[in-house]
């Protein structure tokens, strides 16, 4: 394995160990997704090409980002050494074709917390708002990783969220789980005058279901600060909905092309039945949001992604059970045209191919899109997906 170290934007940064495997490139042959004919039809054309198997491991959580200048990265988990690895490719042409396997030599690689920044860089971030008067070692703090715009090279810092800026202490005691407030998934978004806003879910103390928050960093990611809470409910909103409610989780935050702020949130656990998601909208920049809705027609129900096209259509990755794709019109107050990806889904110990049902998704075009996702037997795959409108 090859590294190098050269300086970048000030800072020494990691070369990309290169691993000896073939590029992967497609074909480029289209075909027409076929939509699900008992979901809402819109006024869109969904055309898809043919999708890049990146690994043949089947239960991998795959993430994309992108730079300003269009290179594209995906990252993945791979064992063609013998052991599992945190590995990633990039591409020059939207995911047309792919570069060699990289090792992503970053301890924590985290989730998929990207933002591209205006004057250069890929900004990801990760981890968890530890109190630092209780660091505990299975509990990462937060983490800042720096991008090069071609993605070969990368420097990670530790991150700083300042719990004395939120309404009440931090807590680990969480539903599902014990961790402090995380950075999770979705991507950055990066205010006019350079500010970073991400999103953030977890409990604070007194919290009796998980919330999602809003977190500010005016230094491209080292120091964070809490804004404002984009949704919290302690008792279920809908109990005549089927389901186990946790409160709002996963959240992804995106710009839609009238400058309103959208989030859609997780609610609900791991087992079916399955509450549906949840969306809320900001007209202030993030300041404030309004009360959170249930998705129409109710999504359902892990892990979504939102991207904005240059259309205006709004398109969200959700997985759980299956994998999916839907798109929205007005800014997020109905979904139509779903695409599945895989049929497959988490199997929970029973037989079967286990997948998590966690995908990703990214505009690389004005009207192009990237999805990965798990899909079962075919490993884990990149789609490139592009939507029109039609009148």
């Amino acid at each position: 394995m090859k590294t190098s170290k050269r300086p970048f934007l000030g800072f020494v940064m990691v070369a990309a160990a290169l691993v000896a495997t073939l590029g992967h490139v497609r074909s480029g042959s289209s075909q027409t997704i076929e939509v699900d004919p008992n979901f809402p039809r819109g006024k869109l054309k969904v055309t898809a090409g043919e999708p890049t198997v990146m690994t043949t491991r089947t239960n991998v959580t795959g993430v994309l980002a992108v730079s300003r200048t269009g290179v594209v990265a995906v990252f993945y988990q791979d064992d063609e050494s013998g052991e599992v690895s945190n590995v990633y490719r990039t591409s020059s042409d939207a995911g047309e074709t792919w570069g060699e396997q990289l090792r992503f030599l970053v301890e924590r690689a985290g989730l998929a917390m990207f933002g591209a920044l205006r004057e250069g860089g890929v900004v990801k971030m990760a981890g968890q708002a530890v109190p630092l008067d209780k660091p505990e070692s299975d509990k990462p703090g937060p983490q800042r990783i720096l991008f090069s715009d071609d993605f070969m090279q990368y420097k990670s810092d530790p991150a700083k969220v300042d719990l004395s800026t939120f309404p009440s202490n931090a807590s680990k005691n969480t539903p599902k789980g014990s961790f402090y407030p995380v950075f999770d998934k979705g991507k950055l978004l990066e205010l006019p005058n350079g500010d970073l806003l991400a999103t953030m879910y977890g409990v604070l103390e007194g919290d009796a279901q998980y919330r999602t928050m809003i977190v500010i960093s005016k230094d491209k990611g080292l120091h964070w600060r809490y804004v404002t809470t984009v949704a919290y409910d302690a008792e279920d909103p809908h109990p005549d909905f089927p389901g186990d409610w946790d409160g709002y989780c996963e959240p992804s935050m995106a710009q839609l092309a009238d400058g309103r702020l959208l989030c859609i949130m997780r609610t609900e656990g791991a087992t079916p039945p399955y509450k549906p998601m949840y969306t809320s909208w900001s007209t202030d920049m993030g300041q404030t949001w309004s009360d959170p809705i249930p998705t129409s027609p109710h999504l359902q129900n892990a892990w979504p992604t939102l991207a904005v096209l240059d259309n205006g259509v709004v398109a969200c990755v959700y997985g759980r059970p299956g994998v999916h794709v839907v798109f929205s019109s007005d800014g997020g107050q109905t979904w139509t045209d779903r695409v599945t990806l895989t049929s497959h889904t988490t199997t929970w110990g029973k037989p079967g191919i286990n997948i998590s049902c966690y995908a990703d998704l990214i505009q690389v075009g004005p009207n192009r899109l990237l999805a990965i996702s798990a899909v079962g037997p075919g490993g884990t795959q990149v789609f490139p997906i592009e939507v029109e409108r039609v009148e």
